[in-house]
């Protein structure tokens, strides 16, 4: 679970490779021990801590016991039965605030359904994901308070976002693309530039785009809409347009270059092209531009 490094099947993209993007973006990145130490240790929080906490979070692992528990939770919403008029709670025995309709019997009833589901359902399933959580969260949280403080807040925030993924998720294991991109490529490529230098436009920018472009790219997998290619072609084209506001003709060229294999890929979905075949090809290519951008925008500078 640690070690989970793929944003979802038949990719390899890597959260550190956005890291060290936004670190060259910062313009205060050099190549000494000590930036070097600091840059590790920001790939390592995006690449093992951040992913691993999603890869837990969004586990389709998650499908069956919260199915089960959704059954028993439509049992415990049953309104109880009258009390006993016989056996030991009967009578003078029966206390009113263990009975089934007062607060302590329900909360009676809600900790016994709690047990009877962690035992028969999901202690088997995900305590092996709960594991992994724990130990990815403690060392994102550890690893951010070394960092500094704006590490921390984009570990929370990262926290935060797959959160609402694993929320707004139609099913456990299918998170929406956008919150994935942002957790994956946007959020590292921020950290990675905070850990040297204050933000600048030019790399917000650049991240934003790139989260567009990585969010269209996964969801070209599942779904080949004209949709979700729109998405990707617009990150990559703000990409281009960030370049050239910033004076960086060169630059742009490169990327706009790198970004016609993949649009001249694209008519080939319609024709049985796969989406995890489109997305393996351009994948290269994008990561590729994705360095192109920052170094030519740290050049020009």
């Amino acid at each position: 679970m640690l070690l989970e490094g793929r944003i979802r099947r038949g990719r390899v993209f890597r959260p550190a490779c956005a890291a060290l993007c936004g670190a060259i973006a910062s313009g205060g990145f050099h190549w000494g021990t000590t930036d070097l130490v600091r840059l590790v240790a920001v790939m390592f929080l995006a690449e093992v801590g951040w992913a691993s906490v999603w890869a837990a979070v969004t586990s389709p692992a998650w499908a069956d016991p919260l199915r089960r528990w959704a059954i028993l939770r439509a049992q415990l919403e049953q309104p109880p039965g009258p009390p006993p008029t016989e056996g030991p709670q009967q009578g003078a025995f029966w206390l009113p605030y263990l009975r089934e309709d007062a607060p302590g019997g329900a909360l009676a009833r809600w900790l016994a359904a709690l047990r009877a589901w962690w035992a028969d359902s999901a202690r088997a399933v995900v305590g092996p994901v709960l594991n992994g959580l724990l130990i990815a969260t403690l060392l994102s949280l550890l690893l951010a308070t070394l960092l500094g403080p704006r590490l921390v807040l984009l570990t929370l925030a990262a926290f935060a976002t797959t959160q609402l993924a694993f929320a707004l998720s139609p099913r456990p294991g299918q998170p929406g693309a956008i919150s994935q991109a942002v957790v994956w490529v946007g959020l590292p490529w921020l950290a990675g530039h905070v850990a040297f230098s204050p933000l600048n436009f030019p790399s917000t920018g650049l991240a934003l785009a790139y989260s567009l472009a990585i969010a269209g790219l996964i969801r070209t997998t599942d779904d080949r809409r004209w949709a979700n290619l729109a998405l990707l072609n617009l990150g990559q084209a703000l990409a281009i347009a960030i370049l050239l506001a910033g004076g960086q003709v060169a630059g742009a060229g490169v990327v706009g270059l790198l970004a016609f294999p993949i649009v001249v890929m694209q008519p080939w979905l319609r024709r049985g092209l796969a989406g995890e075949s489109f997305v393996r090809r351009a994948q290269w290519p994008l990561m590729l531009a994705m360095l192109v951008s920052v170094v030519g925008n740290v050049w020009g500078n």
